[in-house]
């Protein structure tokens, strides 16, 4: 069985291929950005929804989830012009949650939200909906290197410990790189 996938901040659509990838089912994508909205419907055949159409009003043709993704990492420069912004998506997560109560989120954010206050309130609100969550800090980005938050929560129904894998995001790099070029894609460089 297939997990279904909502992706909130879906950008230009690199999540929503990443999950694909994966072997993810996005069913739902939302964005702030009606020029990301443009490119993403570019890049992937799915339907993309705009963000500030997820509502109270509508939840019922939020499909069955069993992943909820949200890169704050772009959204949050958004944020930081209009502090409205943040009860928006802080709503629509909670919106979510309540309604179609997934197994697993998946944040990904800037370290500084982690101080901030409404990111806090969220993540007990996270917790207190029955979700248990770890994060980590990953180097991301080749030449260009910056520091990324990866949050990972599971209901806690669920009984499973989560664990951050290791990994040399170079040697990834490279090895996808590598494929098709005739370079050995397990070798160290």
């Amino acid at each position: 069985m297939e997990n279904k996938v909502i992706i909130l901040g879906a950008g230009i659509g690199a999540m929503t291929m990443g999950f694909e990838n994966a072997g993810c089912s996005v069913v739902a994508a939302y964005e702030r950005d009606r020029r990301a909205i443009e490119l993403y419907k570019k890049n992937i055949s799915g339907e993309i929804n705009e963000l500030d159409q997820l509502g109270t009003s509508n939840l019922e043709d939020v499909p069955d989830i069993d992943i909820l993704a949200c890169d704050f990492y772009r959204d949050l420069s958004i944020v930081g012009r209009n502090p409205k912004n943040t009860t928006d998506i802080n709503n629509a997560i909670q919106f979510i949650l309540d309604y179609r109560k997934p197994k697993i989120i998946c944040f990904f954010i800037p370290r500084a939200c982690l101080k901030w206050e409404k990111f806090v309130q969220l993540l007990g609100n996270i917790n207190n909906r029955g979700y248990d969550y770890k994060y980590t800090e990953q180097a991301t980005g080749l030449p260009i290197t910056e520091k990324r938050v990866y949050l990972v929560a599971i209901h806690r129904s669920l009984g499973d410990v989560f664990e951050f894998p290791c990994f040399d995001e170079i040697t990834i790099c490279f090895t996808y790189l590598c494929k098709g070029k005739g370079l050995q894609a397990n070798r160290q460089y």
